[in-house]
């Protein structure tokens, strides 16, 4: 009787995810690694669930991406849950990725592009790593590496500055989303970046 309810639930709900299906890049070709980071006047904590436990939100924050919504799996940040970013109103830009390194412990997350529309990434060597680190009850750093090769390899070092820009104009959009709760987009972001300078 229990194999027959068991095999009644596998065939309603479909097979569980297993960690096994969850699977980081070969990343078996030369990558270039970018790195930046940024301390945000915030805890480690709130940083934490804005960019990793509320995983699909990521366009609230991104001056770039239009829209984001989940995929598969959960509804909130956790190991194999996935996320479509977009980064134009017509879908011809999208970036579909998944988390394959979850250690909130750490404050460390490990997301890999499983499809790149629109964008001349290899998914095959891609993996971007979102760490934040606690430097005090209202302060901490927030650093995210990311390892890329483009197609054709020739495009991974004009590339990487690109993705170095996006990613250090998230950062600064970030910090504008946890202090005011605004969504940010392209253009609230112009104002946001000139009144830093």
């Amino acid at each position: 009787m229990s194999r027959l309810l068991v095999a009644t639930a596998l065939l309603l709900l479909g097979p569980p995810a297993l960690a096994a299906d969850v699977v980081p890049p070969p990343m078996d070709k030369k990558t270039r690694t970018v790195t930046v980071s940024a301390e945000l006047p915030f805890s480690a904590d709130t940083v934490w669930a804005a960019v990793a436990e509320d995983y699909g939100r990521i366009a609230d924050s991104h001056p770039r991406i239009v829209r984001s919504d989940y995929r598969h799996g959960s509804l909130q940040g956790e190991l194999g849950a996935e996320r479509s970013c977009w980064f134009d109103d017509k879908g011809k830009k999208v970036l579909h990725e998944q988390i394959v390194g979850w250690e909130p412990e750490t404050m460390t997350m490990q997301n890999r592009v499983l499809e790149a529309a629109g964008f001349p990434m290899d998914p095959d060597n891609a993996l971007g790593t979102y760490h934040v680190e606690s430097l005090g009850p209202d302060r901490s750093r927030f650093v995210i590496t990311l390892e890329m090769r483009m197609k054709p390899a020739v495009l991974t070092g004009p590339m990487s500055g690109a993705f170095e820009g996006l990613m250090e104009d998230y950062m600064v959009a970030l910090e504008h989303h946890l202090a005011t709760g605004e969504k940010v987009d392209r253009e609230s972001f112009a104002a946001i970046a000139a009144a830093r300078r």
